[in-house]
This record gives structure tokens, C-alpha cells and sequence, in this order.
């Protein structure tokens, strides 16, 4: 395969609050790529119907950052963006 795409966590982003304790949970399927070095990069591709962000990661083999970057950038020209003004659910940040 050219490149794999993958979802970037196997769980929707948590809570602000609750960040720490999903940590091992959010990385477990992006640390392995950093590791072997394979480039990857990691596009939105959507919320959850609470409004929270989801991703997709986009892998290639080593030295094929080219392809990780036409990809994601493919999968970013044909999902429809997010407008800025969507309604977001509330955070404890500022």
C-alpha cells in the first residue's frame, strides 16, 4: 500500500480535565509510527455529535513524506470544513 489512513485516537478527545488519564489511550496508534519513523500527519476530518474534534492519520513508509502530505491534503480538500462560529461544547479554558 501507498499509505495506510487510520484514525489518529481510538477514542474521541476527552474532556480538558480528564486529558492526563486518556494520554496512553489517545497516543497508542501515533507513537508507533514516531518510533519505526514512518511520517505521518493527522487531518480533522469531523466532530463527534457532542462537537468534539476527530481525526484521521495518514501514514507512508520512510521517506515517502510526499505521499503523507498529498493524502492528507486530499482528505482535507473533500470533507467539508468546520465553520469557526460551529457551535463547540463548553471547555474550563478561557
Amino acid at each position: 500500500a501507498d499509505v495506510l489512513v487510520m484514525p489518529t485516537t481510538l477514542v474521541a478527545a476527552p474532556p480538558v480535565d480528564r486529558f492526563a488519564e486518556y494520554l496512553t489511550i489517545l497516543s497508542r496508534t501515533a507513537i508507533p509510527w514516531s518510533l519505526v519513523g514512518f511520517p505521518a500527519v493527522t487531518v480533522p476530518c469531523g466532530v463527534t455529535s457532542e462537537g468534539l474534534p476527530v481525526g484521521v492519520q495518514v501514514v507512508a513508509a520512510p521517506g515517502r513524506e510526499d505521499r503523507v502530505v498529498a493524502v492528507g491534503a486530499a482528505v482535507e480538500r473533500a470533507l467539508p470544513r468546520i465553520p469557526a462560529d460551529a457551535d463547540r461544547p463548553p471547555t474550563d479554558r478561557p
